[in-house]
């Protein structure tokens, strides 16, 4: 009972920034680890042409959502409210409303031509209204989540997250079991509650701001996102492009396997969020004080970190899928090395766009993402025809590490004109990681044909290794916090 007492004793010491991040980082989790409870229902109540058209009409939709509304809830509104305190009620109802000019022009764009983008899409006039409804009312929603954290409202947050987070679901589910409209059910339920959310803040915004045009506020949004587009554009096509072709040249229900091994590499992302997160204001700090011995020695920990939970997940792959797939799934198995590998690659590259965005070189980080879509891209219209699906995940892993190397090369560039030639990274080490990691990545078909009992043999030594290196990783997390 003590030790519970000084938890929250500790707790409540917190600074509300502490707390705020905590919980925020808890509601991130959340909604990602959401994806293991409710893709094997929906697998196992659809057929695997319904949810890969599932899937695919979201990675559509995601497409849609950036030329209706420019991203807006991104980047600028973020900067505005933590610099400026006077007006946010009146900034937020302005840029939502250039939201809503900016979808109204997307749509007329759409009916002009519905019956080309239905076709492309896959999807009716029906569908597509209640997607531009969508982009029409969420950049609100955004727009909340925006104000709260940086206001550190971290209770409101959560309490209308966890609404959200678990709302969609529920409703997916109901429309699944209470109707025999398949995939759509679950498209209506996830955008009936997103819209319906959305909604609320939408008329809350307007009657707090009740400003609806700003001249200065319009042009200065504009002028810092369009340039922003291609690299919004860029992400969206390397992680989603790929189950659209695979699609296209493959059918349906192959974007359904394709799309149950990225979920499984969902566990990668959501630690590597969190520990990029974590180190992000730990490395400006250092690069502030221009302490840059210190700076190689937590991320090579966290790298390290991050190998053997990729390994854990690589090496446990085949039970990972007959647990949360069924018997039509079993082909995932082989794309899950490649995707966790790339998820690898996402964090190791965004060591080195940490250095880009502290000394504002954010053109380059445009540049890499545009150069690895574009890869992704031609890579995926070779090798899918040419190879079949699965040579998808080891393109997108490919684009990926092409990513890093671009941003490798600039920050040697910001190393050698603003540090001074001083390196902050183990750049050597880190680069080994992702060729071993790749390199392992492509011979998983030998893994898989080992008997488990050797791949959780190895998955233990991996452990052992790690505890071994206890001291090391406690006393990285102690400066990280000391940082704080």
């Amino acid at each position: 009972m003590n030790k519970v007492q000084k938890l929250f004793q500790n707790y409540y010491r917190m600074p509300v920034q502490v707390k705020a991040s905590m919980w925020y980082a808890a509601c991130n989790v959340l909604q990602k680890g959401m994806s293991f409870v409710t893709v094997p229902i929906y697998i196992r109540m659809l057929t695997v042409s319904e949810y890969g058209r599932y899937v695919t009409f979201l990675s559509w939709k995601d497409i849609v959502m950036i030329f209706a509304t420019f991203n807006l809830f991104y980047g600028v509104y973020t900067k505005y409210i933590i610099d400026h305190e006077k007006d946010r009620d009146g900034y937020t109802s302005c840029m939502q409303c250039l939201c809503t000019l900016l979808t109204a022009a997307a749509f007329i764009v759409y009916m002009l031509m519905h019956k080309f983008w239905n076709n492309l899409f896959a999807a009716d006039i029906k569908l597509m209204l209640l997607v531009f409804m969508y982009c029409l009312f969420t950049p609100a929603y955004s727009f909340w989540l925006a104000r709260q954290r940086a206001e550190y409202n971290y209770v409101r947050m959560v309490f209308v997250s966890l609404i959200v987070i678990l709302g969609v679901p529920v409703s997916s589910l109901c429309l699944l079991y209470i109707t025999d409209l398949r995939e759509r059910a679950v498209i209506y339920g996830y955008l009936s509650v997103q819209l319906l959310t959305g909604f609320f803040f939408y008329v809350w915004h307007l009657v707090r701001g009740k400003m609806f045009y700003n001249r200065e506020y319009w042009t200065s949004g504009l002028r810092f996102n369009l340039p922003l587009l291609p690299h919004y554009l860029s992400l969206l096509i390397l992680s989603q492009s790929d189950r659209i072709m695979i699609t296209k040249f493959a059918g349906s229900d192959k974007a359904g396997i394709y799309n149950l091994a990225y979920q499984v590499s969902v566990v990668m992302n959501v630690v590597a969020d969190a520990m990029n997160g974590a180190l992000t204001p730990w490395v400006y700090r250092k690069l502030k004080e221009k302490n840059y011995e210190k700076l190689k020695s937590v991320p090579k920990a966290a790298c390290i970190f991050l190998q053997i939970i990729s390994a854990a997940v690589i090496l446990s792959a085949p039970e990972i899928v007959q647990v949360i797939g069924t018997k039509e799934y079993l082909e995932a198995v082989w794309i899950i090395p490649p995707v966790t590998a790339s998820a690898y690659f996402v964090f190791c590259y965004g060591l080195f766009c940490n250095i880009e965005f502290y000394y504002f070189r954010t053109k380059y980080v445009t540049l890499a993402t545009f150069a690895g879509a574009g890869m992704n891209l031609i890579l995926n219209l070779f090798f899918i025809p040419q190879a079949g699906y699965l040579a998808a995940g080891y393109t997108t892993a490919l684009s990926y590490f092409i990513t890093f190397s671009i941003h490798y090369l600039v920050y040697e560039s910001l190393r050698k004109c603003c540090m001074d030639g001083n390196s902050v990274y183990d750049t050597l080490f880190i680069w080994r990681s992702c060729i071993l990691l790749f390199a392992c990545s492509c011979i998983g078909s030998i893994l898989y044909r080992l008997p488990a009992a050797v791949r959780y043999g190895l998955i233990l030594f991996f452990i052992a290794v790690t505890a071994m290196f206890k001291d090391k990783v406690a006393s990285v997390i102690s400066e990280i916090k000391t940082a704080e």
